[in-house]
């Protein structure tokens, strides 16, 4: 039963950290296009940056974490 238990997290871990490296995707895509289009913001968009390499490895670690539990629970008989 916990070894059930332990997978579950480590997949809902993992899967957290995946959608948070997809959304960091997804927003750093957004902040370089409309950087094209007014580029008067430089200090601002490069404290977004440095936000999202925080939350980057946040996301990063998460799923490492979750990817780990999963391997351990599963090697636990």
């Amino acid at each position: 039963m916990a070894k059930e238990i332990l997978v579950i997290f480590g997949l809902i871990l993992t899967a957290l950290g995946l959608v948070g490296i997809i959304s960091i995707g997804y927003i750093s895509i957004k902040i370089r296009k409309e950087e094209t289009q007014i580029p008067f913001d430089k200090k601002k968009n490069k404290s977004t940056f440095e936000n999202l390499i925080v939350a980057n490895y946040a996301a990063l670690l998460s799923s490492f974490m979750g990817l780990i539990i999963i391997i351990v629970s599963l090697m636990i008989i």
